[in-house]
């Protein structure tokens, strides 16, 4: 099948699915009722009588000659097409005997169906995220605003030519971001290597600034599992307080969510009493329906936050990314009671951007989400240009980047 005609049939079939899962949330349809031949099928998806006879359904009509099939059935067939262009019988054959296992066998967390994670409305999230983005602070809360950005950081080294010297400097600024002023707020975390953590804890020692560090085979994520848990182990017997791990995309784009899911909760094993921070690589794996899919697998797999980005790819944080992830998270502690974090991280270099998320966190997940606890934001640069608008309150004159330390 061409790359045109490929696009064209995934359009066809998200629009039946689409069609289908209206059906099932205005109740015309339940999700357990018995599709009893082709042509109630295609009538349940609004599709032609012939639809289902063509060869990417020929999955589907096999299913249907070896016994029942539900609604269910073919909404989950739907969407393996429409993700990853085909639809095998034992994919199908697994979803159903997945189903059918009794509680005390299943696995509900690492078997939830993520094919059928609600589609996102791509104008009204970037209308939503944009009008956001307008939101004016007024100078009297401008500071507290200022203040929150900076607790809310992680202070961010990752390069090759990092050293116990600049890893010492990084963390005396998260201490301490403004000498001359104590009333600045020290940052919530520095952010290093594995290798690094051991000289990062022995500098905060002693201060709320936590140790974060990458681990898993950071940013790619494609090593041996083994390897990958032993290397966050190693990182938290360092003293890292928080790992950042980054979610397995090659499993995730080619349909493999419970291995995806698997790996993330074998990460948190490992991580022991560490936080979990599951990295999506919005950049990397697609539109945001993918996003919104690998935010819900991440989080049902035990990620204590989801991130945006490594910062290693030129497609990083964006006001609708954050918007989609958020409001996923906003779903699933309506629906579990689990509360999860959300870091924003990539291309965020102003004081302006950071006012911009604190703005979407606000109102999407409330107040309450508006802790370092909940929130953070990855940075490098940024941290100098919220210094710079604070000095600018308290003095009326904007200094320049030479008037702070450079890390």
């Amino acid at each position: 099948m061409s790359n045109e005609k490929d696009s064209d049939h995934r359009l066809k079939v998200k629009s039946y699915r689409s069609t289908l899962e209206a059906k099932i949330q205005d109740g015309e349809l339940e999700r357990t009722s018995t599709l009893s031949s082709q042509r109630e099928a295609c009538k349940a998806m609004g599709a032609s009588s012939a639809y289902l006879q063509s060869k990417p359904h020929e999955s589907f009509r096999t299913m249907q000659k070896e016994g029942t099939v539900t609604v269910e059935d073919l909404l989950y067939h739907l969407k393996l097409l429409e993700v990853t262009g085909e639809s095998g019988i034992e994919d199908l054959r697994g979803r159903k005997n997945s189903a059918t296992k009794t509680r005390k066998t299943a696995k509900p967390e690492r078997m939830r169906d993520f094919f059928l994670t609600p589609s996102v409305d791509q104008v009204a999230l970037e209308t939503r995220a944009n009008s956001l983005a307008t939101r004016s602070i007024k100078n009297d809360t401008k500071r507290a605003a200022l203040e929150l950005s900076i607790r809310c950081m992680d202070l961010t080294t990752l390069e090759g030519a990092d050293t116990p010297e600049k890893v010492a400097s990084l963390c005396r600024k998260a201490i301490r971001p403004d000498a001359t002023d104590f009333s600045v707020p020290s940052v919530a975390a520095v952010c290093v290597y594995p290798e690094m953590v051991e000289h990062a804890a022995e500098f905060t020692a002693g201060t709320s600034v936590k140790v974060a560090s990458v681990a898993g085979a950071f940013p790619s994520g494609l090593s041996n599992l083994n390897v990958r848990l032993s290397d966050i182990t190693d990182a938290v017997s360092r003293g890292a307080d928080e790992i950042d791990i980054v979610l397995n995309r090659s499993a995730f784009l080619t349909g493999k969510y419970i291995q995806a899911a698997d790996e993330i909760s074998a990460a948190k094993e490992a991580c022991g009493d560490a936080h979990l921070k599951v990295i999506l690589e919005t950049g990397e794996i697609g539109g945001y329906d993918q996003i919104r899919r690998a935010s819900e697998l991440a989080m049902a797999a035990g990620a204590d936050f989801i991130k945006t980005s490594t910062g290693k790819i030129p497609k990083a944080s964006t006001l609708p990314i954050v918007l989609c992830m958020a409001e996923a998270i906003r779903d699933h502690a309506d629906k579990t009671g689990q509360i999860v974090g959300l870091k924003a991280a990539g291309g965020i270099r102003t004081a302006k951007q950071a006012w911009h998320y604190l703005v979407v966190i606000g109102e999407t997940l409330g107040q309450e989400w508006l802790t370092p606890d909940l929130f953070r934001i990855g940075a490098s640069s940024l941290l100098n240009d919220v210094l710079q608008q604070l000095g600018k309150l308290e003095t009326g004159r904007y200094f320049g980047p030479n008037y702070v330390t450079v890390d």
